[in-house]
């Protein structure tokens, strides 16, 4: 019934732009809502009241209870007795994130006929998207879900109203710093790991995210317990695996302070490979000892994630509005449970070792697996923008010049200016 009296348009999706190094931003929503003429019928006497809200909703998928604390909790299992298995419960938490009301238009406001009623019925609007909000996301644990809702109330009290599903999505912006860097120091072991990861666009149908990996490993070589003999760190293999690690929160306010806990947690494999280091068996010639110095082995290698993982933008808990920078809003309910999600690459480095006589250039013994190291290092997942989306420049177009650059300017040149100047005059 609300679709014969209400005419909601709105784009399907929203993206906000994420600038390496800066806050995320985006542009304002627009659409238009219209009014059937015989729904303002009713009503003639005064103009309507329309506001648009931004709603949120969250729904878990959750087996068994959802928060449970079983930090003293005994387990007793009889023989023989199977367990029953708990059942999948659904919760919904809907929250407003923002609500404008919608000026109306003159001829709205003073209708003289209803002609003018039948074309002045349409709401122009262009409302603000906060830029730190959680993005449409699916996981194992529930979702994250938008729409846009718009309501009309008379004077009368008759209200209607109308929603349309919207999409949010993040996207980084190109730039010349998508370079992240971690170094890892492991304990008992000279071995140091330079892990830089650049990520890029892939090729049209063939991935959803592509990342280079170059993976130094420093401090590989030493000195032998005998006269001559050089020992090297040699590296096998290199397994490596992109997990993503979704979390239900649940998140308790009061007019002081806010807490929270985490409910349940949910891990899957976005994407895993092997990397194989071939290592010869004589050493290369070199002039002199001096490039042994710096005992260094540099490995690329590059990281998938297919379009089927389907991976899902980092979501934390500061975008629903607990804190931080950014739009922050006070979330109106007592309790609810929200969804992170976050991205780890896991690196697990097999090594081996060679020792060398560093005067004859020969390889005098080889252990093919002497010990193994892992690492975990945090990774941000948002989808690079496209040729399409290039209006995420606009804000970017003109840097601010350094303030060496800056106090080298000539200051501008006010005698030119003001003569020039035409005097005018007010009626």
């Amino acid at each position: 019934m609300n679709e014969l009296r209400l005419h909601l348009d709105t784009p399907s999706s929203h993206i906000i732009f994420v600038h390496p190094g800066r806050e995320s931003y985006t542009f304002p929503l627009s659409g238009s809502l219209r009014i059937s003429p015989s729904f303002l019928n009713r009503d003639s006497t005064c103009s309507p009241k329309a506001s648009v809200s931004l709603v949120r909703t969250v729904k878990t998928d959750i087996q068994g209870s959802a928060c449970t604390n079983t930090k003293s909790r005994r387990r007793y299992s009889l023989p023989f007795r199977h367990r029953a298995t708990s059942p999948t419960t659904s919760q919904e938490s809907v929250e407003t994130v923002l609500e404008c009301q919608l000026w109306p238009s003159p001829a709205v406001l003073a209708p003289t006929s209803t002609a003018a009623i039948t074309t002045s019925t349409k709401w122009p609007f262009c409302i603000p998207i906060p830029s730190n909000i959680p993005a449409t996301t699916r996981t194992d644990l529930g979702s994250v879900s938008y729409t846009i809702t718009a309501t009309v109330t008379l004077a009368s009290g008759k209200s209607a109203f109308i929603t349309r599903a919207l999409d949010i999505f993040y996207r980084l912006v190109p730039t010349l710093d998508l370079t992240t860097r971690h170094v890892r120091q492991f304990p008992g072991s000279p071995l140091l790991v330079d892990v830089n990861m650049t990520q890029h666009q892939p090729k049209a149908g063939t991935a959803s995210l592509m990342f280079s990996v170059a993976l130094i490993a420093r401090n590989i070589l030493r000195p032998g317990i005998l006269e001559g003999e050089m020992k090297f760190i040699t590296i096998k293999t290199i397994n490596w695996w992109i997990e993503e690690e979704a979390r239900l929160t649940e998140i308790i306010s009061s007019d002081l302070q806010s807490c929270s806990s985490t409910c349940k947690k949910s891990t899957r494999s976005l994407s895993d490979g092997v990397v194989k280091v071939e290592w010869p068996t004589r050493s290369r010639q070199r002039s002199d000892e001096q490039s042994l110095k710096p005992g260094r082995l540099e490995i690329n290698f590059n990281i998938m994630i297919p379009r089927s993982a389907e991976p899902a933008d980092d979501i934390y808990l500061d975008s629903y509005g607990t804190g931080g920078s950014g739009w922050n809003y006070q979330s109106q309910l007592a309790s609810r449970q929200v969804i992170t999600v976050d991205h780890h690459l896991k690196i697990e480095i097999s090594t081996g070792e060679d020792t060398w006589n560093s005067r004859t250039n020969t390889l005098l013994d080889r252990k093919i697996l002497v010990k193994s190291y892992g690492t975990i290092l945090p990774m941000r997942i948002h989808q690079l923008a496209d040729s399409n989306e290039t209006l995420h420049g606009a804000c970017y177009q003109e840097e601010l010049p350094a303030f060496e650059v800056a106090q080298a300017l000539p200051p501008p040149s006010y005698e030119t200016s003001l003569q020039s100047t035409k005097p005018f005059f007010m009626a």
